[in-house]
């Protein structure tokens, strides 16, 4: 396992660990710089991803939809490797 812990699930403990990281902290804030920046394309797809698709891309995603959320910037989220 390489000294890293796999997660079956999302929970608290993995998205404090992914949103208390600060190159997570960085990605996060550069995406959503670049959504803003090209905020008024009409039917702009922006897609995250890592290695299962199950985890990490799915907590940056839910953190910036929640950031979008605040600016009020209507968006839509999809997590297409989600059961």
């Amino acid at each position: 396992m390489n000294g890293k812990q796999l997660f079956d699930e999302l929970d608290d403990e993995m998205r404090n660990m992914i949103l208390e990281n600060k190159k997570s902290q960085e990605l996060i804030a550069r995406i959503l710089e670049l959504i803003l920046f090209v905020s008024d394309y009409d039917n702009l797809k922006v897609g995250i991803g890592c290695n299962s698709g199950r985890h990490r891309s799915v907590i940056i995603v839910n953190e910036i939809s929640r950031q979008l959320n605040d600016l009020a910037i209507g968006h839509e989220v999809s997590h297409r490797d989600l059961n």
